[in-house]
C-alpha cells in the first residue's frame, strides 16, 4: 500500500514558492529541499474527474517524486483560465477546451485522458414522451450545464442520422438551475453521473432512460472520454519530469480504484466531506470505475469526434498528434 503523504504548512508553502519559481525537478530535489510542486485546477467533484484530488489524498505523487497542489475553481471555464494567467500548471477540464483554445491560437495540450462516461446516465423528464428507443430522443430539449452535455446530444443527433446543429441544447449556469428547469417543464433532457442522477430523478422529476453501464446501451456519449489533464506547451517543453511523475502517479491511482475501490471510495467520501459515506461510496462505484481508459490515439480521436460534433472545433485530422503528449501514452502502459 502506497503511504500517505504528509506535510506541514510551511512545507506546502515552500514547495508552492518554488513551484513558481520553477524550482526543482521531480526525483532530484537535493538536501532538504521540498519536492517539486504541481498546481493542478479543477472543479470539485471526487468520482470520476476527482482521481488527481483522490491519488494526492492517498499519497499516490510522493512517490514518484512530486507534490501535487489542487485548486478549485467554480467552473471549467475558469479552471482553463487559471492555466493562461500562470495560477495553475495543469487542469482538469473537457477536452472542448483543448480544442477551442488551440482555435485561438493558445498552445494547449492534453497530458492524459482522466475518465471515461461509463457511469454517465442520460435522464429525461417523466412526460416527456422518451422511450427505451433512441428515435424518442430526437426533438426534445436538452438541458446541459457545460461543453459536455452540449457535445453528448449532438453525438446522439449525429448517430440517428439528423444534423446535429438542428439539437436544441439550453445551457445553465449551475445544475441546480438545470434540476430546477427541469421541474418546471422547461427541459426534456439531461446527462450526469453520481449523486446528481438521483437528484435529477428526486428534485427534477426525471427518470433514467439510458445508463451508459447497461450493455445494451450503443449511444456514442457512452464511449467519449471528455475529460483530460491538460497543460500549456510551455509548461510542458520546462516540466516534462514532473509531467511524468503526474501521469505516473494518477496510474497508480487508477491501479488503486482496481485492486482497492473501498479504499479510493473512502478517500473521495472524506474529501467530499460526505454526510452519509457508505451512500456516497454506492452513488459513485460507477465513476471510480471509469477510471480505466487510458488516453490513446483510438480514443483521443472519440473525443475529437465528439468536439467536433458539438460545433466546439474544426480542427482537422492533422492535428490530432499535435494536441496529445506522446509521453501520455507510453507512461499509461500496464495502467490499463
Amino acid at each position: 500500500m502506497r503511504r500517505r503523504i504528509v506535510t506541514t504548512l510551511a512545507l506546502s508553502l515552500l514547495g508552492l514558492t518554488l513551484a513558481a519559481c520553477g524550482g526543482g525537478t521531480a526525483g532530484s530535489t537535493g538536501g532538504d529541499a521540498p519536492p517539486p510542486t504541481v498546481r493542478v485546477a479543477y472543479v470539485p467533484n471526487f468520482t470520476s474527474t476527482g482521481a488527481v484530488a483522490i491519488g494526492n489524498q492517498m499519497g499516490m505523487f510522493a512517490p514518484e517524486g512530486i507534490q501535487v497542489a489542487m485548486q478549485s475553481f467554480p467552473g471549467g471555464q475558469a479552471v482553463v483560465q487559471s492555466l493562461l494567467t500562470n495560477d495553475a500548471d495543469v487542469a482538469v477540464a473537457p477536452y472542448t477546451y483543448l480544442f477551442s483554445l488551440r482555435q485561438q491560437g493558445q498552445q494547449i495540450v492534453a497530458l492524459s485522458n482522466l475518465a471515461s462516461n461509463r457511469s454517465q446516465v442520460l435522464l429525461a423528464r417523466n412526460g416527456s414522451g422518451v422511450t427505451g428507443d433512441p428515435q424518442t430522443l430526437l426533438g426534445k430539449t436538452f438541458g446541459a450545464n457545460g461543453a459536455f452535455g452540449d457535445s453528448v446530444y449532438r453525438s446522439v443527433y449525429a448517430q440517428l442520422g439528423q444534423d446535429p446543429a438542428q439539437a436544441k441544447v439550453v445551457q445553465f449556469q449551475s445544475f441546480d438551475a438545470l434540476i430546477a428547469a427541469m421541474s418546471q417543464g422547461q427541459i426534456d433532457l439531461a446527462v450526469t453521473n453520481g449523486p446528481s442522477v438521483q437528484n435529477l430523478i428526486t428534485k427534477g422529476g426525471a427518470a433514467a432512460a439510458f445508463r451508459c453501464t447497461d450493455p445494451q446501451v450503443t449511444l456514442d456519449f457512452c464511449a467519449i472520454p471528455n475529460t483530460g489533464l491538460l497543460t500549456t506547451q510551455k509548461w510542458l517543453d520546462a516540466h516534462g519530469t514532473e509531467a511524468s511523475a503526474l501521469v505516473k502517479g494518477l496510474g497508480a491511482t487508477v491501479d488503486k480504484a482496481h485492486s482497492d475501490p473501498e479504499a479510493v471510495l473512502t478517500a473521495a467520501a472524506t474529501l467530499a466531506q460526505a454526510q452519509d459515506p457508505a451512500a456516497f461510496k454506492e452513488q459513485n462505484r460507477a465513476g471510480v470505475a471509469s477510471w480505466s481508459v487510458p488516453l490513446d490515439q483510438t480514443a483521443f480521436q472519440a473525443a475529437v469526434k465528439a468536439a467536433f460534433l458539438a460545433g466546439q472545433s474544426a480542427t482537422p485530422q492533422a492535428d490530432y498528434g499535435q494536441l496529445v503528449w506522446s509521453g501520455g501514452s507510453a507512461l499509461w502502459k500496464g495502467h490499463q
